[in-house]
């Protein structure tokens, strides 16, 4: 068991440091999410602001960064519920909630933290837009407090689009719902 926060990597006796602060990490997902360049110029694009500025060797390089973008977890692909953008400042005030202060006015805070944070959220607006769009999406009614959100929030609930399937296996994949070589 290994209870290290990840800075650095080795691949075949050399160490590549990385970028590993939630900011840096939410930057490269953007890049990852333009859908005006081609996903392999992406991916590379990526691999290379992670490694900082250094590329090592294609295979491992990638296959550590699917890694550590979804802290070693995996699961069956899911449905898109929000996006990282669109739903920023929903998720900024359910990630404050559980880390006890505001995450953003910290001078590092390392991915796998704000991600155990991110994924330790309960009730609150971001977990109550995640219910209702994931109830919607499977035809599900909607409780009366949901309805008069839903009512009240419409902006809130509806994702932005075009939704292309590349940017769905990138949210997936930060989720640990999906692997790269899907």
């Amino acid at each position: 068991m290994n209870w290290e926060l990840p800075k650095s990597v080795s691949f075949s006796g050399k160490t590549y440091g990385h970028r590993s602060d939630f900011r840096e990490i939410l930057k490269l997902l953007s890049l990852l999410a333009d859908e005006t360049k081609p996903q392999t110029h992406r991916w590379y694009a990526a691999a290379f602001y992670f490694y900082q500025g250094q590329l090592p060797p294609e295979g491992e390089a990638f296959s550590y960064l699917e890694h550590f973008l979804t802290a070693g977890q995996k699961a069956a692909p899911g449905p898109k519920l929000f996006d990282w953008d669109y739903d920023e400042q929903l998720i900024a005030g359910a990630v404050n909630a559980v880390a006890g202060r505001e995450v953003r006015e910290l001078e590092y805070l390392h991915w796998w933290t704000f991600l155990g944070y991110f994924r330790a959220i309960g009730e609150g607006p971001f977990a109550t837009v995640v219910a209702i769009r994931d109830k919607r999406r499977r035809g599900a009614k909607l409780l009366a407090h949901e309805q008069e959100f839903a009512r009240t929030h419409a902006g809130l609930l509806k994702l932005p689009t075009p939704d292309t399937p590349e940017k769905q296996r990138l949210e997936a994949m930060l989720n640990g719902q999906w692997t790269i070589d899907n």
